[in-house]
């Protein structure tokens, strides 16, 4: 699955939950410019912050190497 779809999941969860990006932001320790910035492709995230991002939405990312 592509990140960005990875990416909008999440945050539709994050405001199902109450929450703004800028509080989604905040929680993942990624600025609110940053992920905006993956969402419109200006650039692209490490496993490692979209996996912080997704948990603060509220979400999991779970890797399976095949």
């Amino acid at each position: 699955m592509e990140y960005k779809k990875l990416l909008r999941e999440a945050l539709d969860h994050a405001k199902l939950r109450g929450l703004r990006l800028i509080d989604v932001a905040k929680n993942s320790g990624v600025s609110h410019v940053t992920i905006s910035y993956w969402l419109n492709g200006t650039s692209v995230p490490t496993i490692l912050n979209l996996t912080a991002v997704i948990n603060a939405c509220g979400k999991q990312l779970k890797l399976r190497m095949i």
